[in-house]
């Protein structure tokens, strides 16, 4: 959910940036064997999976929401302001979100 809702207003690749080393320090901590631990590999996924949705939500997340803003006010000339893209965005991508939690915590148990 961090990496979600930073990735809202910043780019995707600088939310995984800043996020891999807090999750590196927090498996640290807890003893994670490297290249074996499931809550490594789920917090990794989380951090991808978070930031990409997040990305989608604003059109600062991603330049490509801006260049699609452009896109159909050119060709359907329907102006989408940044809230009225937020408010159309985010509970979608929440709701995605929520799906994605699911097959990580299959795939990946915590123990």
């Amino acid at each position: 959910m961090v990496s979600f809702v930073v990735s809202m207003f910043i780019t995707d690749v600088a939310v995984v940036a800043v996020m891999i080393p807090l999750v590196i320090g927090l498996l640290t901590t807890v003893n994670a064997k490297s290249g074996s631990s499931d809550l490594g590999r789920a917090l990794m996924m989380a951090i991808m999976f978070g930031s990409t949705l997040g990305g989608v939500c604003t059109p600062a997340g991603v330049s490509a929401n801006v260049i699609t803003m452009g896109f159909i006010l050119r060709n359907a000339r329907l102006n989408i302001f940044f809230l009225d893209w937020t408010l159309m965005a985010t509970p979608i991508f929440l709701v995605i979100g929520l799906i994605t939690w699911w097959p990580i915590l299959k795939f990946f148990p915590p123990r």
